[in-house]
């Protein structure tokens, strides 16, 4: 896998290709055996990485775990090895638009293999960032064992705890207009106090909200092909029919859209347009 070609090399203006390469490399590494660790070790190996890094060390452990089948509970439709290796790529891309620092871009990318690891196929339900702390409960062992030190170990805690999208999201994306704008810092949840890092890191909240959004993005903002594909997966997964009357909600009332990837907020318009225009079946088969 080359990562220094596109799809994962920008060119503005240029989203709707840039998606359709997406999907065709997500196609390609479907059936690998290996596709966690493939992935991983092809952000790995771009320059600057030092090869001697704790986080590199646990991101492989920790692939190679999930590519053994480890970390995706039940059979999971959607929340499965696959899954890790969209939304790792779509975070290095990212990572790549806003030029971070090759260590910073690592984090992101560790925190990518983490955020759903032991995910157990259910929501959330009512008790808030319930699989986020599974997640990070889960990965800890492959954190001590690579020498992650405890400040950085908190670090990747509140970059998971941020992907529970309903409780987490909007205190990254009000944290980021802080830091950027000087806005007000919200009220941090009880219930993740690990997040008081983004409101005194303004790196820290860049990258939340980078992982934030790469776990979104091939959902919404790559292929309309592919945003009803995991739809159906997720479907499957939960057993509960979802309908594109569910995706517009997403869309319109639970994602407010791009800051990082506004390069891919058109690629949503094209969606939501496209499911407004369709019978309540959005399957296309």
């Amino acid at each position: 896998m080359n990562l220094s070609q596109p799809p994962f090399a920008i060119i503005p203006r240029q989203s709707a290709a840039a998606a359709v390469d997406m999907v065709e490399v997500f196609a390609a590494i479907d059936p690998l055996p290996d596709k966690v660790s493939q992935s991983f070790d092809a952000v790995a190996q771009c320059p600057s990485v030092n090869e001697s890094t704790p986080p590199l060390a646990a991101g492989r452990r920790l692939a190679q775990a999930i590519d053994r089948g480890e970390g995706t509970g039940r059979v999971n439709f959607y929340h499965n090895a696959q899954h890790f290796c969209e939304v790792l790529l779509c975070a290095h891309f990212l990572s790549l638009w806003t030029d971070l620092a090759a260590d910073a871009r690592l984090e992101i990318v560790l925190a990518a293999l983490m955020h759903d690891f032991h995910h157990d196929g259910y929501p959330n339900g009512p008790i808030p960032f319930r699989l986020e702390r599974q997640a990070i409960h889960q990965a800890t062992p492959f954190l001590l064992e690579a020498g992650i030190p405890e400040k950085q170990q908190r670090r990747l805690s509140a970059l998971i705890l941020a992907t529970e999208i309903v409780h987490g999201l909007p205190i990254v994306r009000a944290c980021y207009t802080h830091h950027i704008a000087n806005a007000p810092l919200p009220a941090l949840p009880v219930a993740a106090p690990e997040m008081t890092a983004l409101a005194q890191y303004s790196i820290a909240t860049q990258q939340t909200l980078i992982l934030c959004e790469a776990d979104v993005l091939p959902s919404v903002g790559l292929t309309i092909e592919h945003a009803i594909c995991l739809q159906d997966k997720l479907s499957l997964e939960s057993s509960v029919p979802l309908q594109k009357e569910d995706k517009l909600r997403f869309i319109s009332e639970i994602f407010p859209g791009f800051v990082i990837g506004v390069f891919f907020q058109p690629n949503v318009e094209r969606l939501y347009q496209f499911l407004r225009s369709r019978p309540n079946d959005v399957s296309t088969s």
